[in-house]
C-alpha cells in the first residue's frame, strides 16, 4: 500500500500571508513575466492554493501592482 506524504501548511496571520504571496509573486513575475504568469503559478511558488491567493488579491493586475509598489517602496528606502 502506497503512502503519501502530507504537506503541513503553516498558519500565518493576514499580513504574513500577504507578504509570503507578494514574495512568491515577485519571483514568479520576474521569472515568467506578467503575461505568462498565472495566479496558479503564484500559488505554487508560495506553496499554497489559488484560493488563498485570490482571498488576498482578487485580480492578477492588483497583485502585480502590489508587487511593483512594494518593490518601489523598498528601493526608495535604500536611498
Amino acid at each position: 500500500m502506497a503512502t503519501t506524504a502530507r504537506v503541513r501548511r503553516q498558519l500565518l496571520g493576514r499580513e504574513e500571508r500577504q507578504a509570503q504571496i507578494l514574495d512568491a509573486a515577485a519571483r514568479a513575475f520576474a521569472e515568467g513575466g506578467y503575461a505568462a504568469t498565472s495566479m496558479e503559478d503564484v500559488a505554487a511558488e508560495a506553496g499554497g492554493t489559488r484560493l488563498i491567493v485570490y482571498r488576498h488579491f482578487a485580480y492578477k493586475e492588483g497583485l502585480y501592482r502590489s508587487v511593483l509598489e512594494r518593490t518601489s517602496d523598498a528601493l526608495r528606502s535604500e536611498f
